[in-house]
């Protein structure tokens, strides 16, 4: 117990008593530097809150105001005091202060001050288990805290919140089995161990929820409807994100009702082979599936959890649906599940160890997470890597002799960003996708794939031959599927590519390759004619002629729209260079 606190010298005298060492040493000399500012010793300023606010008051008073710094250093010194008194409040037996006292005496642990005090400072870990402790069992008077009343609070935790929920009470044990060491909180703790909780077991399914006839036969549970009615959705078990969060399925969700666990991977869908400018709004799904049901969802990015512990993330619906059941969510046994996986016969123990780690991260969601952070970041790539990357691409693409062109250009330029600027839409240009190209890629992605499928593989390609496609209603070309036999054409093909851009070549003469030849002559007629004229004030406008190309995205009716809206913008950009530059707006859409 701490003394009576009279005056800032006897705070002074027993911050040791609360904080850590170093955090001690910092607040006396705020201490100290309070008494200069006011002029007066410690010893005559009483430890009240409203003497030292009205002390600054009349210092502020005199000289016309605190600046910033004085003023944030005398709220660091009412946090100093109030934190002081309340640990120099008696505890009285059964109070909830006592969690309060648990975390302070865990920053002092951690050798450091609370992290409460300070915003920019994050918890130590066992501030964050006080701080779970009084979350979870702060109903509860810390030294009450037994194994009953521990386990029924328990019970009422939210699976995902379990886990850290187990950890605290473990890390609270260990502070009462060894109780002799903590002589400063040994009076708060609870008399005796609470005990392990239960660990990998599902929620209870609430019967109550179901209808009448299911009620009736709790083994064999059959749903039988084919639609779901607004509000009345009980399960959501979403394999894609999209999907899972568009208007017609929230719609069948009800907040309170309604549990579910969502994919959180971002699946590229359809809608980017249509729109170049395409982006996941992965953050606005997720907000709207938060909002709809709160407690009720948990997010799991199955698809890279399933390629880290699996390696590959085809089992990402099956641990979607093992999640799924850990939460009680599916009213179907155990043995039920199992023998359904085993019936089917496809990759049996696979999917039933997919079912165990969707389990896993359903009941240790932090765990889970962790194992999504990657242990080895990769390093980012210097200028002349990406370069030398570039050029290597090229020499794969068609030959050594492109990317001595591509070379020549990028070479020459001195400044940085425009180098980069340069390097990128220049080889944008030079690397076009052609027919040539597409078999090329296709082959290797083949390869990929049968090195990472077993047993009869067996690949279909999705094309439309620009000699044998047919135009759709939306005037885009309609692919076709071929089946194995195009590999043999493909392979021929790609080793056609030295053709590329020669009057041998039969799909150079198409308008989609004349205007990619024509881009790429014109991007280094205007190189040449804008780089003798960088300086300060062209520099800006140089660079965004040079990313130009990064615009000009997609394939047949969708590149040649980017086409005239880039053509439009270079215009604007040549002219704001012949000027002697201006400022740079956006680019035209």
């Amino acid at each position: 117990m701490i003394a009576d606190l009279p005056h800032l010298r006897a705070v002074r005298d027993r911050l040791a008593a609360v904080y850590s060492e170093s955090t001690a040493a910092k607040n006396a000399r705020h201490l100290d530097w309070f008494a200069r500012f006011v002029g007066r010793p410690l010893i005559d300023i009483p430890a009240s809150v409203a003497e030292i606010e009205a002390q600054a008051q009349r210092r502020a008073h005199r000289r016309g105001k605190l600046d910033p710094s004085e003023a944030d250093r005398v709220k660091r010194i009412v946090a100093i005091l109030r934190k002081m008194r309340a640990a120099a409040a008696p505890i009285e037996p059964g109070s909830r202060e006592g969690y309060a006292r648990l975390e302070s005496y865990a920053a002092k642990l951690a050798g450091r001050a609370p992290a409460a005090e300070d915003g920019a400072t994050a918890p130590s870990t066992g501030e964050l288990r006080a701080r779970t402790l009084k979350a979870r069992f702060g109903h509860v008077p810390l030294t009450d805290l037994d194994a009953a009343a521990a386990a029924a609070a328990y019970a009422e935790i939210p699976a995902a919140k379990k886990a850290a929920a187990r950890e605290a009470l473990a890390w609270l044990d260990d502070l009462i089995a060894a109780r002799d060491a903590h002589p400063e909180i040994a009076a708060l703790l609870p008399r005796r161990p609470i005990g392990a909780m239960p660990t990998l077991r599902p929620r209870p399914i609430d019967w109550s929820r179901l209808p009448a006839p299911l009620r009736a036969d709790r083994e064999a549970v059959i749903a039988r409807a084919i639609r779901v009615a607004t509000g009345e959705c009980d399960t959501l078990i979403g394999g894609d994100l999209v999907v899972s969060a568009g208007a017609k399925t929230i719609g069948l969700m009800k907040q309170g009702r309604t549990g579910g666990v969502v994919n959180s991977h971002e699946i590229v869908t359809g809608d980017f082979t249509r729109d170049p400018e395409f982006h996941l709004p992965a953050d606005r799904l997720s907000l709207a599936l938060e909002a709809r049901l709160r407690d009720g969802l948990q997010l799991v990015d199955a698809s890279e959890l399933a390629r880290i512990t699996m390696g590959d993330s085809i089992f990402s619906n099956m641990m979607i649906f093992g999640a799924a059941w850990q939460r009680g969510l599916i009213p179907v046994s155990y043995e039920a599940i199992k023998q359904a996986i085993e019936l089917n016969g496809a990759a049996v123990q696979r999917n039933l160890r997919a079912f165990e780690i969707g389990r896993w991260a359903a009941h240790a969601p932090d765990e889970a997470e962790k194992l999504l952070v990657p242990n080895v970041i990769e390093k980012s790539k210097s200028l002349e890597e990406k370069i030398a990357f570039r050029a290597d691409h090229l020499v794969a693409y068609q030959g050594k002799g492109l990317a001595k062109r591509y070379r020549k250009l990028v070479d020459g330029i001195d400044d940085g960003e425009l180098r980069e600027a340069v390097a990128k839409g220049y080889h944008k240009l030079l690397a076009y996708k052609d027919e040539y190209e597409v078999a090329r890629l296709l082959l290797s992605s083949r390869d990929k794939a049968k090195g990472t499928f077993s047993g009869d593989f067996k690949m279909t390609f999705h094309l439309a031959p620009p000699l044998l496609a047919k135009t759709g209603a939306d005037g885009r070309p309609v692919k076709k599927e071929f089946g194995a036999w195009m590999e043999r054409p493909m392979r021929v093909l790609a080793k056609m590519k030295r053709l590329r851009g020669t009057p041998l070549d039969p799909f150079g003469y198409t308008v989609e390759r004349k205007m990619e030849r024509a881009l790429i002559k014109q991007f280094e007629q205007d190189m040449a004619e804008v780089l003798p004229k960088l300086d300060a004030s062209t520099r800006e406008a140089i660079v965004a002629l040079a990313e130009l190309p990064l615009q000009i995205r997609g394939f047949g009716p969708v590149k040649q729209v980017n086409e005239a809206k880039a053509a439009k913008r270079r215009e604007e950009l040549l002219s704001v260079i012949q000027a002697g530059g201006a400022p740079v707006v956006k680019a035209a859409q």
